[in-house]
């Protein structure tokens, strides 16, 4: 008889376990990040902007927002000088968010539609700990940049009358000499 109780009770727990969700249902899995320059490839656009706006998507259930993001420089994808990236904002479903008034190096997907997203596996970075990423990208791809190279890189177009272009590449080592040194 001892057994028989043994057994229906250790049933019992072992059914009841099976109804309790687990942590690691809920949480977010990303992979490891890869360097930026390879990351690129798996993403519809590469930049570098200035969050301008935040919007909560609309809807009763939904989690998420659309950030408007006024772009420095661009390594991929036809993102103009304005672009909208939503993200979820449960940490979950692998959500992100982004400062207003900070400036991020981001990578997004692009839907069918056009639209643009990311997540927390993106691994999208503020600038101030972008540099390497920066660096590596822009020795891959010259990035089309609007206002000013982002820090760590310098314009390579010597400009005599404005409106002048930009062209961002990494410092080389003589052009980081002063004219007197070289």
């Amino acid at each position: 008889m001892g057994s028989f109780r043994f057994l229906v009770v250790s049933g019992f727990a072992v059914g009841a376990s099976m109804l309790v969700p687990t942590r690691s249902a809920e949480a977010c899995r990303c992979m490891a990040p890869k360097p930026a320059n390879v990351r690129m490839n798996d993403f519809g656009a590469v930049f570098l902007g200035t969050v301008t706006a935040v919007q909560p998507d609309a809807g009763k259930l939904a989690q998420s927002k659309t950030y408007t993001f006024k772009v420095n420089c661009s390594w991929k994808g036809d993102v103009g000088r304005t672009v909208r990236v939503s993200a979820r904002t449960s940490g979950a479903s692998c959500g992100t968010s982004f400062e207003k008034g900070a400036t991020y190096l981001v990578f997004a997907s692009k839907d069918d539609s056009g639209k643009f997203s990311t997540s927390s596996c993106a691994w999208n970075k503020k600038l101030a700990g972008a540099a390497e990423d920066i660096k590596l990208l822009t020795e891959t791809t010259k990035p089309k940049c609007y206002d000013r190279c982002p820090p760590g890189l310098t314009n390579t177009i010597r400009c005599i009358k404005a409106p002048c272009p930009i062209l961002c590449s990494v410092p080389t080592e003589s052009s980081t000499q002063k004219p007197a040194e070289r």
